[in-house]
């Protein structure tokens, strides 16, 4: 898919947000997301998605297990069988939606089960502050897996500035 703002490159950050049942989607290559402030801090997994959905068989998850031929997100319309096919989540509520789907996928892209996503340097003292809050709530909760990953990205942000 093309950048949605020069037409030129492959578009490698998609943005989609879905205000009052109207969609509103942008796609844009590294260099027109750098030209709007948007610049990423990590790059994506080096899986493809179909690779990783390929995997899928091997962590036992058969087709159809739970519904996936019916699954689809209350909020976008988005059937499961569509994410398969193409890779991409309708919109963040899908993330709720398919969650026992995914659960196996995320794990094995992320090494355990909370997507974390590509992280973006807008605002960075803003961003730095909201980890070291989700850090802190983590700790409280006793959830040290992802304690351990705020704490790695609190100092990859500290790290880049």
């Amino acid at each position: 898919m093309l950048c949605s703002h020069c037409r030129k490159k492959e578009a490698s950050v998609f943005f989609k947000a879905i205000d009052q049942n109207q969609v509103i989607e942008l796609h844009l290559c590294d260099d027109c997301a750098e030209k709007r402030g948007i610049s990423l801090v990590s790059e994506p997994s080096s899986l493809s998605i179909p690779e990783i959905l390929a995997g899928l068989s091997g962590l036992g998850i058969k087709p159809g297990g739970l519904k996936e031929q019916s699954a689809a997100c209350q909020a976008c319309g988005l059937r499961y069988s569509q994410f398969r096919e193409t890779g991409r989540l309708g919109c963040n509520h899908c993330y709720a939606s398919f969650r026992p789907l995914l659960a196996p996928l995320v794990s094995r892209i992320h090494g355990f089960p909370r997507h974390q996503g590509r992280t973006y340097r807008l605002n960075s003292s803003r961003n730095l502050e909201e980890l070291k809050k989700k850090l802190k709530l983590a700790v409280a909760q006793e959830d040290f897996e992802t304690a351990a990953a705020l704490r790695d990205q609190i100092r990859q942000a500290g790290q880049s500035e």
